[in-house]
């Protein structure tokens, strides 16, 4: 996220030769978008997540569309993102390309098959703990079923967030025993060595980065199918998707994955070879090249 005001947009010829704009959504950089233009600069932009359940009003939507279309670069962390993107601006973002975000893995990453907890499978949740998008509600709503009730599983609540107490109150409400408060992890190849699978079951998202590390780790993923994540997961070959963030269809997924939990470590490898052929040893690095790519094709005009 952009972490300067908007008056550091200066005008045209103080060397200034290209302005990058992060948002967290497809949206929150317009007015830094206009006042780069304003000023006479070239920007780029970086969109990390696009929401079907949120619509610009008209103008905003005409306002977005020209500042998009205006930029040197647009950038997308999925191809589900930018098409989402081009409905809502009512625009062909011409300008759009799909890149990819840096993990917190190492890219060889072979983390070992848990062995303390082969008895139960042992499921990991990793992501903030903001509810309105990440959806932990719908997983614990689930787990309290009475089928799960009766099953051999443990579930670790990975992050920190705004809706902590919430949750912990949900798990309360719900008499649940099987969950776990792990906080913020630094190592998240130590979070896979204790752990079989990862849920997600976000209500919107860009391109996960706990998708793709638990794959780079060899883990198969049980996510709902929003944002990127029907562009890294295989239904049934490498993971399994949710139509939809709701207790039923979560449910669905979730059962598949326990009919299939033997041969859940035989996915997470189809998962690991899958998720190389998506993602570079260094995205960083990648775009970098990207952004001097701009300023070089300007100096050549």
């Amino acid at each position: 996220m952009l972490e300067f005001s908007l008056t550091h947009v200066r005008s045209a010829g103080d060397g200034v030769d290209l302005v990058v704009i992060s948002q967290g959504s497809n949206a929150d950089g317009l007015g830094w978008m206009e006042a780069a233009r304003a000023a006479g600069h070239r920007y780029a932009v970086i969109a990390e997540s696009a929401v079907v359940y949120w619509w610009p009003t008209d103008d905003v939507a005409e306002r977005l569309a020209e500042s998009y279309e205006k930029s040197s670069g647009a950038y997308f962390v999925s191809q589900a993102n930018l098409e989402l993107s081009r409905r809502q601006f009512g625009s062909p973002l011409r300008k759009g390309k799909v890149v990819r975000n840096p993990f917190n893995v190492r890219y060889d990453a072979q983390v070992p098959w848990p062995i303390e907890s082969s008895s139960e499978l042992a499921l990991a949740c990793v992501g903030r703990l903001d509810v309105i998008s990440k959806a932990q509600d719908v997983l614990l709503e689930v787990l309290g079923l009475p089928h799960w009730r009766e099953r051999k599983i443990h579930l670790s609540l990975i992050g920190d967030g705004p809706n902590k107490r919430g949750l912990h109150r949900i798990v309360e409400q719900l008499g649940l025993t099987n969950i776990e408060f792990s906080g913020h992890v630094n190592d998240i190849e130590a979070v896979w060595a204790k752990h079989h699978a990862l849920v997600l079951p976000s209500r919107f998202e860009g391109m996960p980065l706990a998708v793709v590390e638990a794959m780079l780790c060899e883990r198969a993923c049980i996510a709902t199918d929003v944002g990127g994540n029907r562009e890294l997961i295989c239904d049934g070959v490498n993971g399994f998707l949710a139509k939809a963030p709701t207790v039923e269809l979560l449910d669905e997924a979730m059962n598949r994955a326990w009919e299939c939990r033997k041969g859940l470590q035989e996915m997470g490898k189809r998962a690991a070879a899958d998720v190389r052929q998506f993602v570079s040893r260094d995205p960083a690095e990648d775009f970098a090249r990207e952004l001097e790519s701009l300023v070089e094709a300007q100096g050549t005009k």
